[in-house]
């Protein structure tokens, strides 16, 4: 009965582990693990093997000591995430979900499928499935979920309050899993820490570039326009610059015509320079340098950009064919659907190549091969052709991961992101086949190992006029079109202008209301008026079509905000006033970037009606 009850909800919440549970049902038979009874009847675990024994939960109350445990966690603020290393008997999760009233999520993380198996047969955890504030990963089940989860759950603003345990035992128990757990923690919270300084550090620049970008429009085309436009059969062959490029990239001559050749920013004037073509390029980096793009015939090659490329790349090369494929912008969503297209945001990883692979996945291609994609320092060389002379002496912090063959091999700690991202990807598109003929360097999980030679005379076999399909999609902007362009920029402008006026509003009530808290002054009418007024600021900036470049440039104020949003003062008052001040600080910064902002329209404005001026001449 209890084996019927956790199943059928395993067939309604997790259909990954149910699938599992169907087809190893004589599993539960293990030794290693027995079911016993508390002194108050409850259900406890004993693990005994090879003459060690461990009694898992409390032999006398196992929910109390739950209660006691969990007593930190149980009010953790909303948005919160518990990591939990262990199911146990199931008491712990049970405590979680019903002692915590806030909109927390925990992760549980089972390090042993013989222990579960058992609970799963033994013991009632319907309840902790069917929840919504458990996610349930156990190893050798569904592994990847877990990091796929946490790479969407941790975000900036709950770093803070976030926490992670071990349940009594299993630390001794699976010492080396525990280990392994704790890695991919701090895998994701650097990736946290990685994004929050790169923000802050060029968010300016991507607000320009964003900006900027829109001069480019014209005749531009969609990447929304090539989904499902390729053959299904068609391989892309994405050419990164990694250590591994040299030793196949005169292969990719034999794929020419054969599959969509890639080559990122980095990789392109390599690939240029042995006399290969590629179809595409690609560059996203809001501050990419110019060198990658300075030989001849590289404005020939269709450019994939998005609404924060660097604009001086695009104002260098001038490509003749841009495709803009991802942006953030309600501005530029609005205009490619008035020309009858559309723009959405891609996921694009933190780096080119993971950029192109995303981009790649969008459109439709279901066989991805990977070259020079090494993200390790193979050779002691960070990219092809530019070896390291002293490893102990690099700028990057560096760790160990294995290769295809299971070896350590160094690399640097912010390349584990993108391994990471590429492995959780893999395992989220798992009907893209995503082939690794690098030849080197990190081993990714849910990928396909094989050499470039193998990949190549297996699945580019036929031929395609892969110029034509690039080129087949409609120029949007062109003519009258572009006037929009123009349009959407003075408009920015003018809300801009009116924003700011409401912003310098709100900080002047914030104020107010601080003050008259600070005092004892609690007239309630007055703070009913001041809190409705910024709930209609905040309702307004959230629904703003500029709001995502406001984010952009002033991205201190807006991590400094989210950084301890969720940290409450027990006392209300003191709550109040904290939020007071910390939305006067944050809606002052924003007003008074403002100014900056529209000062960048004027200047684009300024150049787009010179070179109409000059067209017309």
């Amino acid at each position: 009965m209890i084996y019927e009850k956790n199943l059928e909800a395993l067939k309604m919440r997790r259909g990954d582990i149910y699938e599992y549970m169907v087809s190893h049902e004589d599993k539960c038979d293990n030794e290693i693990f027995k079911i016993e009874q508390a002194k108050n009847g409850e259900p406890i675990i004993v693990y005994n093997f090879e003459g060690m024994e461990l009694i898992l939960n409390s032999t006398y109350n196992p929910s109390k000591e739950a209660e006691r445990f969990l007593k930190e966690e149980i009010s953790m603020p909303d948005e919160s995430i518990l990591t939990m290393f262990g199911i146990s008997n199931g008491s712990f999760a049970r405590e979680f979900i019903n002692k915590n009233s806030k909109t927390a999520t925990c992760l549980i993380y089972e390090p042993s499928v013989d222990l579960f198996v058992k609970v799963f047969h033994s013991i009632d955890i319907s309840d902790i499935i069917m929840s919504d504030k458990v996610l349930l990963v156990v190893k050798g089940i569904n592994d990847e979920l877990f990091n796929y989860s946490l790479s969407k759950l941790v975000q900036i603003h709950n770093v803070r309050t976030n926490k992670h345990i071990a349940l009594p035992k299993y630390a001794e128990l699976f010492r080396q899993d525990l280990e392994d757990v704790v890695i991919t923690l701090n895998e994701q919270y650097d990736r946290i820490t990685a994004e929050s300084n790169t923000v802050t550090t060029y968010g300016r620049k991507t607000c320009v570039n964003s900006i900027f970008n829109m001069k480019y429009l014209r005749g531009c085309r969609s990447g929304r326009d090539y989904v499902g436009h390729f053959p299904e059969d068609m391989p892309v062959i994405i050419v990164s610059a990694g250590p591994s490029l040299e030793k196949n990239i005169d292969l990719l001559k034999e794929a020419k015509g054969k599959a969509l050749i890639l080559a990122v920013d980095t990789a392109l004037p390599k690939v240029l320079r042995r006399g290969i073509k590629p179809d595409l390029t690609i560059s996203v980096d809001y501050s990419k340098g110019w060198h990658h793009f300075t030989l001849e015939g590289t404005n020939e090659i269709p450019f994939i950009a998005d609404i924060d490329t660097n604009h001086d790349i695009l104002n260098l090369v001038k490509p003749k064919h841009v495709i803009f494929d991802s942006a953030d912008s309600l501005v530029w969503s609005e205009l490619f659907q008035k020309v009858g297209s559309d723009i959405w945001q891609i996921d694009e990883g933190g780096s080119v190549s993971t950029a192109a692979i995303s981009h790649m996945m969008a459109w439709g291609f279901k066989r991805i091969i990977l070259v020079g994609q090494d993200l390790a320092l193979t050779g002691n060389k960070v990219h092809a052709d530019e070896g390291v002379s002293d490893v102990n002496n690099l700028k990057w912090d560096t760790t160990y991961v294995k290769d295809a063959e299971g070896n350590d091999i160094l690399t640097r700690k912010d390349y584990c992101i993108y391994i990471r991202w590429i492995e959780d990807m893999a395992y989220k598109y798992s009907d893209v086949d995503i082939i690794d003929a690098t030849e080197g360097g990190a081993f990714k999980k849910n990928t396909r190992v094989m050499t470039l030679k193998e990949a190549i005379d297996a699945y580019c076999t036929k031929e395609y006029d892969v110029e034509s399909l690039i080129l087949g999609t409609k120029r949007l902007f062109e003519d009258k079109d572009f006037g929009l362009v123009l349009d959407a920029l003075k408009s920015m402008k003018s809300n801009f202008v009116n924003l700011r006026k409401l912003l310098k509003e709100g900080a002047a009530d914030c104020r107010k209301g601080s003050i008259m808290l600070s005092g004892g002054d609690f007239n309630v009418k007055e703070l009913k008026r001041i809190n409705a007024f910024i709930g209609k600021l905040d309702e307004k900036l959230m629904d703003s079509k500029e709001q995502i470049y406001l984010a952009k440039y002033v991205s201190n104020a807006d991590v400094e905000f989210a950084d301890d949003i969720y940290v409450e003062e027990e006392d209300d008052i003191k709550e109040s006033i904290r939020m007071y001040n910390k939305s006067e600080e944050y809606y002052t910064k924003v007003a008074d970037a403002i100014p900056d902002i529209v000062d960048i329209i004027d200047r684009c404005v300024t150049m787009l009606d010179k070179e109409l001026a000059t067209k017309e001449e």
